[in-house]
């Protein structure tokens, strides 16, 4: 009896292929795939999580230890007290390409409690774009440890080569304990 099944459902399942076109197969074939790398990719999540909870419920603390790298990153860092000498840096940077900063702002990060420093300088330029470009991609390369946190270029009118620059910089400097 269970042959005569199992034969009357291999007919039915070829006879459904043999009516399917290709776009469907395709189809089926890829909703099979979705399906078993979904099964994939969530089992071994579902067990971290079973695992997680059940830790939860023993009242187990879950131990977060520093990665072992972590103190050779911070170290590649200029130190807080060698700030001075990086914005001067920056400012060499500035004239040795003729570009004159412009309303110049900074602002210091002042918890002292993180490992790292930030120290914001804000500026100014009008000069072509290119120059902007040039200006900036000096700066990165010569100071790793400098982000641009913001760029806003604008000018007055379309056929004007000089444009108004808006820099922010953060500079990231190592927290001397």
């Amino acid at each position: 009896m269970s042959n005569l099944l199992a034969a009357q459902m291999k007919w039915q399942v070829y006879r459904f292929a043999e009516r399917l076109s290709f776009m469907a197969k395709l189809a089926l074939v890829l909703l099979v795939a979705v399906l078993l790398s979904y099964v994939w990719a969530s089992r071994p999540l579902q067990s971290n999580l079973a695992h997680l909870i059940a830790m939860q419920k023993s009242g187990a603390q879950l131990a977060v230890a520093p990665p072992a790298n972590a103190s050779a990153y911070f170290a590649q860092f200029p130190k807080v007290a060698t700030r001075a000498a990086k914005i001067n840096a920056l400012i060499d940077i500035a004239k040795q390409q003729n570009i004159l900063l412009d309303e110049v702002t900074y602002k210091s990060d002042t918890d002292s409690n993180q490992l790292l420093n930030r120290y914001q300088v804000a500026f100014s330029v009008f000069v072509p774009y290119s120059e902007v470009h040039h200006f900036l991609s000096s700066v990165l390369v010569e100071m790793p440890y400098v982000a641009v946190d913001s760029l806003n270029i604008s000018r007055e009118n379309v056929l004007d080569e000089v444009v108004e620059a808006r820099v922010q910089l953060t500079f990231y400097f190592a927290n001397t304990r």
